[in-house]
């Protein structure tokens, strides 16, 4: 009876610890998963006026930066799909929510693509580096996650 029970502790301990394990190794992935999100956001962040600037002056240039456009886009709706560990929740709402209004100022900048709206004025009141630098500010946060 003593060795039955011995050997149930043994497995409960076991057990528990497998599940320890698998929420740092979610929580590590999380942390990888959001860590390149942000440099991403970053580059980005860098190269969009860059971008726009040439679609300015040589339209041959505007369909590269509504690809750049959709590309980060894109990368935003993967994120936040991203399903966090507990410990991270927080962190992955704010992320959310700044992400989904990247979307939506990215949307908007793309519209006014369209409607043959493009010069640095409409990039700038579009509000994308205004939630670009809000999405990098998270990055803080993550590094205390990780460590």
């Amino acid at each position: 009876m003593k060795k039955n029970i011995t050997i149930v502790g043994m497995i409960a301990i076991l057990l528990s610890g497998c599940s320890f394990m698998e929420d740092l190794n979610q929580s590590v992935e999380y942390v990888n998963d959001a860590t390149t999100y942000i440099n991403e956001a970053n580059q980005f962040r860098e190269e969009l006026p860059k971008l726009a600037e040439e679609a300015i002056a040589n339209n041959e240039s505007v369909q590269e930066l509504k690809n750049s456009l959709i590309n980060m886009k894109e990368d935003a709706e993967i994120f936040i799909a991203i399903e966090p560990p507990q410990m991270a929740e927080d962190i992955h709402a704010q992320l959310t929510d700044y992400s989904e209004q990247l979307k939506a100022a990215i949307d908007t900048y793309l519209e006014n693509i369209e409607l043959g709206n493009l010069d640095l004025t409409t990039l700038e009141d579009s509000q994308i580096l205004t939630t670009l630098n809000e999405i990098s500010s998270v990055v803080e946060q993550l590094e205390q996650l990780g460590s």
